[in-house]
């Protein structure tokens, strides 16, 4: 395996050789306290389907994984994208009404959306308890299945209870997915949308108020004329915390001082013919804290207010989900990605960015369109953006790399796009969050020229041979070479030059091989140096006739020609080298490569110092 110098990249960073790991830095191995070199990398990593990876035995934390491979030797940067996941939950849980349930399908956490249709289904109890009984069995083998597959994502439609209609039922669309991180829950998460509502009773008669406002989804409290409180339904207490026996006028003094004197102006401007009014609230009860909207409206008769209707919503949920974005885009705008809100036809609303040096011009351009950016002459191991803008705009988040180009700078950026939806599904706008990887990039083509090359020659290693003799083979076969030479070259006597002069000494003979042989070569032709002293080079030929041959193996004996100077003495160098020609289209480059090794033992074996062609 070749010597990878991964000490030196600041991620945690891995050399996986045939499934095992062989060596990582220091950020690697403190990611256990086990030893890694050694262990299994199935055993290491557990791969999602949605391509990311968590660390064996560690929940708490996702990774991405970067990795360059060649000939079964992989180097793996790991780069940690919790916060990132954590992020995308919030921003695509906020348009919909949305549940997470534990793995034993209980409710753990849920979200009202601020704007949505009037009518749906009640997020205050518990998901499972809502659903028509004939889709039940349904809705359960796909919670149990999305828990054994994390991340995975579903969308089905079923029927749920009508929010204020008995016996009704209204059919919504329904969006899963799990493996959600902490601090949400490694449940799943039901995203829901309504349809439409769908009579299952004929004939219904309307109830009177008060059962209506027992059934309703929405904490109510009845204002008399004399301000005096004298109904609340049960939503009401709960979520002010007020038992059965509590009496109708301790409503107000659930709240605190300043809360109180709001609540009671919103209910003072509903009896001046205001309804247009509300207050957020924070409520304590117990250990019990929650975050309530208050609003009121007047119930009139002719110009006169008889009373005020209050309803009381808990907005926990939306608070706390607020607050979490307001910290997510505080971070972005202290941070260096560049994040850019598009219009589904790529017109640009909004650019942060002004952290990064690139970016920072992006922000002050005044950016219109987002194609104005992406560059047209992207390599082709990148992704085709507008494919993955038809995933976008179908609802579904994307991540890949791009290069942008800012100012004729090109910029490799590692992309996340989050799409955000209205109530019927349809994508209004979508966040583009890229973050500068040149760095990453830079190291990632260093690694992969130190795993294919000779740390000391600088020449092709043994690794990267085999995909330089593959590569001529094919082009010998195409008629690209009239023929195709292969001469392997071994150092006569190389131990003696080690043991007396030392091992340095010896290392600079090899680079001054490496460097005769590269100047007597033509630039096309591959020289790699595979072993301690042993060289192979492969070397098109204009003709195939044994002359050309015979003048191509003369290169080898000029390369050697000169004396080297060594501990203060000219000592001239010898080589044994052995060329053959490639002759069957079949022929395999192992076999190729052992008929050239053979033609060198034989020039060993006639007195070394020679070439012999086969």
């Amino acid at each position: 395996m070749p010597d990878i110098p991964i000490e030196a990249i600041a991620p945690p960073a891995f050399v996986v050789e045939f499934g095992r790991v062989t060596a990582c830095n220091r950020p690697a191995r403190a990611l256990s306290t086990h030893s890694i070199a050694g262990t299994a990398w199935s055993d290491l990593f557990t791969s999602t389907n949605d391509g990311y990876a968590r660390l064996a035995g560690d929940a708490g934390a996702w990774y991405r994984l970067d990795a360059t491979e060649s000939s079964g030797v992989s180097v793996v940067i790991v780069s940690e994208v919790t916060d990132e996941l954590h992020a995308r939950a919030i921003l695509e849980g906020l348009f919909a009404d949305c549940f997470v349930l534990d793995d034993q399908a209980r409710l753990a956490w849920k979200l009202t959306p601020r704007r949505r249709k009037p009518s749906s289904w009640n997020v205050d109890t518990h998901v499972i308890e809502q659903l028509h009984p004939d889709d039940l069995t349904d809705a359960l083998e796909r919670f149990a299945h999305a828990l054994t597959e994390p991340g995975s994502r579903q969308s089905y439609t079923t029927r749920v209870k009508h929010p204020a209609r008995a016996g009704h039922w209204e059919h919504v669309s329904l969006d899963t997915v799990s493996g959600v991180a902490d601090p949400w829950l490694d449940g799943v998460v039901i995203c829901s949308r309504v349809n439409e509502a769908i009579d299952t009773q004929v004939g219904l008669v309307d109830s009177p108020f008060y059962s209506l406002a027992e059934a309703a989804p929405t904490g109510i409290v009845v204002v008399d004329a004399r301000h005096q409180a004298v109904y609340l339904n049960e939503l009401a207490r709960t979520v002010l915390g007020l038992t059965p026996d509590s009496g109708t006028a301790e409503w107000m003094s659930q709240f605190g001082t300043t809360d109180g004197a709001a609540v009671r102006a919103v209910v003072d401007s509903a009896f001046e013919g205001a309804g247009d009014r509300h207050h957020i609230a924070h409520v304590t009860h117990g250990d019990t804290a929650a975050w309530v909207r208050v609003a009121a409206v007047p119930q009139q008769r002719q110009g006169e207010t008889l009373s005020v209707i209050v309803t009381l919503v808990d907005v926990t949920d939306v608070v706390e989900a607020r607050a979490d974005i307001d910290r997510l885009v505080d971070a972005m705008q202290a941070g260096s990605d560049l994040v850019i809100v598009c219009t589904p036809d790529l017109a640009v609303t909004h650019v942060t960015g002004s952290a990064h040096e690139h970016f920072a011009q992006v922000e002050s351009a005044g950016l219109a369109q987002l194609t104005d950016i992406l560059a047209s002459d992207r390599s082709d191991d990148e992704t085709d953006f507008a494919a993955a803008l038809e995933q976008i705009l179908a609802g579904q988040s994307w991540r890949g790399e791009l290069t942008i180009s800012i100012d004729h700078a090109l910029v490799p950026v590692s992309v996340l796009c989050v799409p955000r939806q209205a109530a019927d599904g349809r994508v209004e706008s979508f966040a583009f969050v890229a973050r500068d990887i040149s760095d990453l990039k830079q190291t990632q083509r260093r690694l992969a020229h130190l795993a294919m090359h000779d740390p000391l020659t600088g020449l092709t290693n043994r690794l990267g041979f085999r995909d330089e003799i593959d590569r001529e083979l094919a082009r010998w076969r195409r008629g690209e070479h009239h023929g195709l030479a292969l001469a392997f070259i071994d150092l006569d006597d190389f131990k003696e030059i080690n043991d007396e002069f030392g091992h340095e000494t010896g290392d600079h003979v090899l680079r001054e091989v490496a460097s005769r042989m590269q100047y007597a070569l033509r630039p096309d032709d591959v020289l790699a140096r595979i072993g301690g002293d042993e060289f192979v080079a492969v070397l098109g030929l204009q003709t195939t006739g044994r002359h050309a041959v015979e003048q191509l193996a003369e290169r080898f004996t000029d390369a050697f020609a000169e004396p080297i100077l060594l501990g203060g003495r000219a000592v001239r160098l010898r080589a044994s080298v052995g060329v053959v020609t490639a002759m069957h289209s079949d022929e395999e480059p192992a076999a190729f490569l052992a008929r050239a090794d053979a033609a060198m033992y034989a020039a060993k074996r006639a007195g070394k110092n020679q070439v012999r062609v086969a």
